[in-house]
């Protein structure tokens, strides 16, 4: 559930949402040690914005700190995403092999949507063999000048340099150890932002 949503049901501003979620996040960080994830999309004006991708637990949470007189309506939302999600599976699904196929494919047209906006961005692995360095010499690099920070195992920018059009995300998804799917997040340059690496090394 994104932010947008949350504002949608709870009758508010979606960036008076954004500040109350922002407010809660350290506390969640606290309890579970990782922070909310913050996506970007284009508004109806094409200009660029950003929201909070949010889990069932997250939301929840939120809720009952935010709107407490909403959280019966999150929940009944909740449920009534995940009939949804087994009304557009299950039913479809004569196996094993083919249930598996169906969820490649809607986590492929996921992705596909999350990285509409990063598909011409250039890979900081291009940058970098510019100048021979690898991507990972040139993100301690930029580690080093405090111009991105590692976050839940990724880089991002830091506060100074967010949401000033240098950066997008790629989104993949790799598999952990004990063989869950897991969203790897990875930061890509726009035109912008190449030129900005650029004068900066030079």
């Amino acid at each position: 559930m994104t932010s947008i949503e949350m504002a949608e049901i709870t009758h508010q501003k979606h960036k008076d949402v954004m500040k109350e979620i922002k407010k809660l996040e350290p506390e969640w960080v606290k309890e579970l040690g990782k922070g909310f994830e913050l996506v970007k999309f284009k508004d109806e004006k094409g200009k660029p914005q950003s929201c909070y991708s949010l889990t069932k637990q997250q939301s929840l949470f939120i809720a009952s700190q935010m709107a407490r007189d909403s959280l019966s309506t999150f929940i009944i939302r909740w449920d009534q995403l995940y009939k949804e999600m087994l009304e557009f599976v299950i039913p479809n699904a004569e196996d094993d092999e083919a249930l598996l196929a169906q969820a490649d494919d809607i986590i492929a047209d996921r992705l596909e949507e999350l990285n509409r906006t990063s598909k011409y961005c250039h890979k900081t692995t291009e940058i970098a063999r510019q100048y021979r360095m690898s991507a990972s010499d040139m993100l301690s690099f930029l580690t080093d000048k405090k111009i991105v920070h590692k976050v839940n195992w990724h880089y991002e920018l830091t506060r100074q340099y967010c949401n000033k059009g240098l950066e997008e995300y790629f989104y993949s998804m790799r598999y952990n150890s004990k063989g869950k799917r897991v969203l790897k997040k990875t930061i890509v340059w726009t035109d912008e932002g190449k030129q900005f690496l650029q004068k900066l090394i030079h």
